[in-house]
Formats: C-alpha cells, sequence, structure tokens
C-alpha cells in the first residue's frame, strides 16, 4: 500500500529508467567528487599561509561548534525569520566566533600546541628549490 506522493511517484517509474537515474546519479557524485580533488590537488597543494592559518584553526572550530550552535540556535528558535536566514547567522556567527577564538584563546597558548603540536622553523623554500634543480 502506497502511503504517500512521493511513493508513488517512485514506484510507478518503470525499473530500468529507475535504474538508469541511479546510474546517472552515480556517475555525476564520483565525477563532483573527482573535479573536487583534482581542484584541491592544483591550487590548495602549495604552501600558503591563510590555508595553513585555517588548517589549524579546524580542529578547535570542530571541537567547539556544537556547544556554540545549541547556544546560538536556541536564541534562533523563536526568531520569525526563514530557516535559510538562520541558517546564515548560525553558520556565520559559529565560523567567525570560532576563528576569532582560535586567535585569541588557543593559537599561542598550550592548547594550540596540544591541539596542533609544535611549530616547525620555517626554512628557506627558494633555496631548497634552487638546490633541488642544480
Amino acid at each position: 500500500m502506497i502511503r504517500n506522493r512521493f511513493n508513488a511517484i517512485i514506484f510507478s517509474v518503470h525499473p530500468l529508467i529507475y535504474l538508469i537515474s541511479v546510474v546517472v546519479q552515480t556517475i555525476a557524485i564520483l565525477s563532483w567528487t573527482a573535479v573536487t580533488y583534482l581542484a584541491g590537488f592544483k591550487w590548495l597543494s602549495r604552501f600558503n599561509k591563510q590555508s595553513r592559518y585555517i588548517s589549524d584553526a579546524s580542529y578547535w572550530i570542530y571541537l567547539i561548534h556544537i556547544p556554540l550552535l545549541v547556544y546560538i540556535q536556541l536564541h534562533l528558535t523563536n526568531l520569525e525569520v526563514p530557516v535559510f536566514i538562520k541558517f546564515i547567522i548560525a553558520l556565520s556567527l559559529t565560523v567567525t566566533i570560532g576563528i576569532i577564538s582560535y586567535h585569541y584563546l588557543v593559537r599561542n597558548t598550550v592548547i594550540g600546541i596540544l591541539l596542533n603540536g609544535k611549530k616547525a622553523k620555517q626554512k628557506n623554500v627558494k633555496a631548497d628549490m634552487l638546490t633541488a634543480r642544480s
């Protein structure tokens, strides 16, 4: 017995058409995943200060984002705005508070060493590249 219109749409389609649509969706997902990996390899494989900063901050943001989101969403529940606006507000505040708290409370403290390890000394990358080529 079909209970809702979505199941009726899915089950009323011929099985071959359903199989083809599943195969096409799978190929699309795998293709976009490959494009994303290749783009990241091309543009993010070089050293970049901003990427390194976000990489170091990401673990801290991951650790604090759930309690922070719960706190922010508690205040947004009774707000009479569209859900998409609430999503943007919660996301923006979580990332902003996460990055600011990482910069001032974690980055150059014992917590930062525990999360990211000791900072390696920067060596002269250009000099290493010149000696590697010769």
